[in-house]
């Protein structure tokens, strides 16, 4: 098959250094200390102006290796700013990608929000995207992530919502009738199902034999001066069955 020369991850911008630390680590253990550090285009560290990252671009678009980009960076560069330069970065970069993976997925919220639009350009069938959120916390979220992943895998959105998300999510409440509460178990597995060659979860057991044991350590310590006269106000109050409204 083709090869895979140009990864791109998209990330929010906090977690890009970690990627690129991650990167080299993994990279070393598996090339036998042949790092790629230098095949790690970290755009948001190495370029600051527009021709800078066309430059950075076209660097890995042609040598390949691994592109970094936030949420933000990417937005702008493919569907905002001037015309000839979205052109430029989404051939260079959206359609260039042979692997694109997004942490943070369920920040794909709204279909046609201006990060959707922009990853709706992305070339490649070769979609992950990670995320630390279940299911059912909002199946908006998952929808739109889901639809970016693996498109017309879902039905449209309103019959998504009909199908399940209404149904599943009519069963959460702490008042819902036995009814409810039956069909939306019903609807969460179907869903389950149907997405389960393609949802891949991952829960804390996987990492229980590679994490040293968990010590848990309760430390007291003493008020100060000021916190134990601030506490015995906040007693005094409270017990004059008042409250203080200074903040």
């Amino acid at each position: 098959g083709r090869r895979l020369d140009r990864v791109l991850v998209v990330a929010p911008a906090s977690t890009l250094d970690n990627w690129a630390r991650e990167i080299d680590l993994w990279s070393r253990r598996l090339l036998n200390n042949d790092g790629v550090a230098d095949r790690v285009f970290h755009l948001f560290r190495l370029a600051k102006s527009v021709d800078e990252r066309r430059r950075v671009a076209k660097s890995w678009a042609a040598r390949g290796g691994v592109l970094l980009l936030s949420y933000e960076l990417f937005g702008t560069l493919v569907v905002g700013g001037q015309k000839r330069h979205r052109g430029f970065f989404r051939t260079h970069v959206a359609e260039a990608a042979d692997v694109v993976v997004c942490d943070e997925a369920h920040r794909v919220k709204r279909e046609k929000a201006r990060l959707a639009t922009a990853l709706s350009a992305v070339g490649t069938a070769r979609r992950v995207g990670l995320t630390g959120t279940p299911v059912q916390n909002n199946l908006g979220e998952f929808y739109a992530m889901l639809s970016w992943a693996r498109p017309l895998l879902l039905d449209e959105r309103r019959a998504f919502d009909a199908r399940f998300a209404e149904p599943i999510a009519a069963g959460l409440f702490d008042d819902s009738s036995k009814r409810d509460v039956t069909r939306s178990k019903r609807r969460m597995a179907v869903l389950h199902t149907l997405l389960e060659p393609v949802v891949h979860r991952r829960g804390a057991a996987l990492l229980a034999s590679a994490l040293p044991p968990k010590h848990e350590v309760v430390v007291y310590c003493r008020l100060t001066d000021v916190q134990r006269r601030l506490y015995g106000e906040r007693l005094a109050i409270w017990e004059r069955g008042g409250d203080d409204k200074s903040g």
